[in-house]
């Protein structure tokens, strides 16, 4: 993980300008997640970039002890959930995110309307949680454009992958990402 220190920096910058433009729209119209039942915490999310995943594995690293403890216990149990059980983020502590700092771009982006212009010029929009859609007012900006936040994190994908020499594909949810520390840091 210390190759990829300068992509971390990257990443966080990125993640902060990811912030700032969530920020001023949801600011804009009043919207947070605090008391969500159905807030992203409660979504089976996959993520593909190994950055993302390298760079939630560092805030664990940094978590205290019997914190780090509490998130694998999560974690393991939100992986063995059933159909049954409704799977919360490993991450998640009564509504918090352990992680918050370290969290991966669909957990800070989730929940507003967005827009996103493909490399093939096609554009796509989403759009939002019915928590968002519930305070959007004409007139308002109520959708965020998240092309140039993809574009710049393939860019630091691409640079991550070939300074790590990686070539297989990611496809976890965070909770699974995370249940790989224990895996990492053993031995």
């Amino acid at each position: 993980m210390h190759a990829a220190g300068d992509l971390f920096q990257q990443l966080a910058e990125l993640y902060s300008r990811m912030d700032r433009a969530y920020t001023r729209i949801a600011d804009t119209l009043a919207f947070d997640c605090r008391n969500c039942s159905d807030s992203c915490c409660y979504q089976t999310f996959f993520h593909f970039s190994w950055i993302e995943y390298l760079y939630l594995l560092k805030g664990l690293s940094e978590l205290p002890g019997a914190e780090k403890t509490k998130v694998m216990e999560s974690c393991r149990e939100n992986c063995g959930a059933g159909p049954s059980k409704r799977p919360c983020c490993g991450a998640n502590r009564e509504g918090l995110c352990l992680l918050y700092p370290h969290r991966p771009m669909i957990c800070r982006l989730h929940g507003i309307a967005y827009r996103l212009t493909r490399p093939d010029g096609k554009l796509v929009r989403g759009p939002g949680c019915y928590r968002f859609e519930s305070l959007t007012k004409p007139g308002l900006p109520a959708e965020l454009d998240r092309t140039e936040f993809y574009a710049a994190l393939a860019d630091l994908e691409q640079h991550t992958r070939l300074r790590l020499a990686v070539t297989a594909r990611l496809r976890m949810t965070v909770s699974q990402m995370l249940l790989t520390f224990s895996c990492l840091h053993s031995g």
